[in-house]
Order: C-alpha cells, then sequence, then structure tokens
C-alpha cells in the first residue's frame, strides 16, 4: 500500500520484504521511485498520475522493479485504490514475472532456430538434391560409354558432395541448439 500523494510506502508484505530484500522500515523511508529503474520513472509518473485522477480505477501491467541489490526483475502489477480512514491509497499486488518471460523468450530463440534450420533443409539441401535427381533422369536415358554421360557423373559426384556438406552443416547446427533447456 502506497501514499499517492508522495508516492510512498505505507505497508508492505512479509513477500515483499522477502522479494526485494529490505527490510519494513527500510520501505518506510522509500518511495516507488526507489524501487524503478531510472529510465521506467516517466513510465511511473504516468502510471500514478492515472490513478491520482479517479475515485476508483482498477489497472494492471508489466512494469520493471529494482531489488536491494540492484537487479531487475518484471513484474505484473494489479492495483486498486482503496480509502483508509477517508484517504485515498494505492493498493499493488506484483508478481515477479521474470522466470516466465526468460522462458518465454527462450522457447521464441528456440523457434527461431528451427525455423533457421527448416529453411536450411527445405531450401540449400534441397538445391543439390534436385541437380542430383535431375542428372540421373539424364543417366537413365543415356549410353554410360560416352563422355557426356561422364560429366554427367562427375557433376552427380559433385552434388552428392555438396548435398553431404550442407546435411553436415544442418547437423552441426542442430546439435548447437539444444531444443531444451535443463
Amino acid at each position: 500500500i502506497y501514499d499517492l500523494e508522495f508516492l510512498k510506502f505505507w505497508r508492505v508484505n512479509d513477500a515483499a520484504v522477502r522479494k526485494y530484500g529490505y527490510t519494513k522500515d527500510e520501505f518506510k523511508e522509500m518511495t516507488l521511485k526507489d524501487i524503478r529503474p531510472k529510465e521506467d520513472l516517466v513510465k511511473l509518473e504516468k502510471a500514478v498520475g492515472m490513478v491520482r485522477k479517479h475515485k476508483k480505477l482498477f489497472t494492471n501491467g508489466i512494469y520493471r522493479h529494482k531489488k536491494k541489490d540492484g537487479t531487475i526483475m518484471y513484474v505484473e502489477v494489479v492495483s486498486n485504490i482503496i480509502y483508509i480512514d477517508k484517504v485515498k491509497y494505492g493498493l499493488v499486488l506484483a508478481n515477479d514475472i521474470t522466470e516466465t518471460l526468460d522462458y518465454i523468450q527462450a522457447i521464441e530463440d528456440q523457434n527461431s532456430k528451427l525455423q533457421e534450420i527448416a529453411f536450411n533443409h527445405s531450401h540449400i539441401i534441397r538445391a543439390p538434391l534436385t541437380n542430383m535427381m535431375g542428372i540421373l533422369n539424364l543417366v537413365k536415358e543415356m549410353d554410360l560409354n560416352t563422355p557426356e554421360s561422364a560429366e554427367l557423373l562427375e557433376h552427380l559426384f559433385t552434388s552428392c558432395n555438396q548435398l553431404d556438406e550442407k546435411i553436415a552443416e544442418v547437423v552441426k547446427k542442430s546439435a548447437s541448439y539444444p531444443l531444451s533447456k535443463n
């Protein structure tokens, strides 16, 4: 619970003490600005400005908060206006979602890597394979004892080597991108 006029903490629960690292006495000497990165203070003022304009208001959003040790965490904030002895206060529940956001980012990174692998598989590997298939179709119709067939077989051999190299690249990339973070 915080004072809307000066943004001072009025009450904090034990969970906030554990999560942020400040004692209850330290919190009482602080304002909301003290747990925000400097570059986020404009966003804080805007959010508090909305609360100050209303008699009743329920809001929520994702913000960055700063712990006592300086660590930045992402929190989902649910806020409501309450009145205690006819004085208007802000009541905030902040839930640390840093791990969840990190997990989502890891999944997005994996998806990006898988898309790259799929692209390599469907485009880069298919080119030598298509060449090989075309050459084999020509070779089927030819007399294998001619110089032209020897040249086609040499192209086939080159395409096979290219395909082998591309498959090795994909396997190497796939192995360097683990699909789970344990």
